[in-house]
């Protein structure tokens, strides 16, 4: 019985991280929300530049 839990005793003992700060944690769901809007915004203008090639976009209003 004693091996067994001298066995088991690293294996739980190694499953122990230390969780993400709250900053660490911030930090990475900016990064991927940045990475999501910059996708989303050249899928944009992906649809923009065609829709426009294809002749059926507007044409952007004249600077005043």
């Amino acid at each position: 019985m004693r091996w067994a839990l001298l066995l088991l005793l690293p294996m739980l003992a190694g499953g122990c991280d230390r969780a993400p700060s709250f900053d660490e944690r911030y930090d990475a769901q900016a990064a991927n929300v940045a990475a999501r809007a910059a996708a989303m915004q050249d899928e944009a203008d992906a649809r923009i530049a065609a829709s426009n090639a294809a002749g059926r976009g507007a044409a952007a209003p004249a600077a005043q």
